[in-house]
Formats: structure tokens, sequence, C-alpha cells
């Protein structure tokens, strides 16, 4: 409707005044778990930036790119990391792991390298060093999301009451959230 209009007129305002200084580049990354609101200001900006220098790159998963696959001019499909570049990245973030630790959590990871950084840190020091069995099966997403909901559960109160007010949000619940937001004083 009408305040959705305002909301991309004005994200496009804002990009297009601050390019005015210097070039501006806006990532987004995990564009598949943004809201539909969202999504719909960033396709709205994305059709109309013309000659304005912005540019806006946009990560998601395969798929993940929705309706904004049409407007997006270039897509560059990112593979997994291959072996050798696996490794190396899994010897840089994990300071010992045993040889079973190790190619479980490459099997784990499939060349992602979030997860080759994060699955040692989800094991054990006993399991990273052969001490202890290994679980039953390494799940690279729901240990990577446990890491960051621990980093969340170490963000003062109030930061923790937004984030989980946000990630209730839906389009009707726009009103709900800036009404607990002003009364946290979250803004």
């Amino acid at each position: 409707g009408v305040e959705a209009f305002a909301v991309s007129a004005g994200l496009l305002t804002l990009l297009t005044t601050a390019a005015e200084r210097r070039p501006l580049l806006v990532l987004v990354d995990d564009l598949q778990w943004l809201d539909d609101p969202t999504r719909d200001a960033l396709g709205f900006v994305i059709r109309r930036l013309g000659a304005d220098s912005v540019a806006i790159a946009v990560a998601a998963r395969p798929g993940g790119l929705g309706d904004l696959a049409r407007v997006v001019e270039t897509v560059v499909e990112i593979a997994p990391l291959d072996d050798a570049s696996a490794v190396a990245i899994l010897e840089t973030g994990a300071a010992s792991i045993d040889e079973a630790a190790r190619v479980a959590v490459l099997e784990a990871a499939h060349g992602n390298p979030l997860a080759l950084l994060e699955l040692p840190h989800r094991l054990s020091v006993e399991q990273r060093e052969g001490r202890e069995p290994l679980p039953p099966a390494l799940v690279a997403g729901e240990l990577v999301e446990s890491a960051f909901a621990e980093a969340a559960a170490g963000l003062p109160a109030r930061s923790r009451t937004a984030l989980a007010l946000a990630a209730l949000l839906d389009e009707d619940g726009v009103d709900l959230f800036e009404t607990a937001a002003a009364r946290l004083g979250v803004s």
C-alpha cells in the first residue's frame, strides 16, 4: 500500500543521497531470511537505481532470490570450496583436530567456509582430539545456528528482546513491534 511505497521511496532517497558524496555499496547477506516488506523495498530500489553511484550485492542460498531474480542484473553462483581450500580453512581455524574429527567436519561443512570455522568449536576438546566419540551426525546448519544463538545470548537484554521481536515480525506485526520497541526504549 501507500506505507510500503513511502518506505521504499524513502530507502531509495536515502541511498541515492548518500551516494552523492561518494559511491555506495550495499551488502545484503542471507537474502532468503528477509521478510517480504524488506524484500519488496529492496526490489523497488534495485529497479530504480539507474545511473546513481549505488551498487547492491546480495547473497542468498540457491533459490533464495525469489522474485528479486527478475531484477538482479548479474547472478554469480558460488560453488562450495574445493577440498584443498576447505582443508586450509579448517586448519587455520582449529588449533588441533584428530583425523576422524577432521574428516567428519569436512564432510558436514560441504565446503561452507563459515561451517568449517564454527564446527570444530562446537565439539569438545576431547572430541576434537579423538578421546571421545563424535556426535552421531554433525549437522553444519544446526551447529552454526547454535553458535549464533550463543553470541546473541551475550548481548544486553534489550538487544536480545529486540532480536526476538524482529524474528517474530511479519507484515501484520509491524505495529506490535514498534509499540513494544518504544516501550523497551529500543530504536
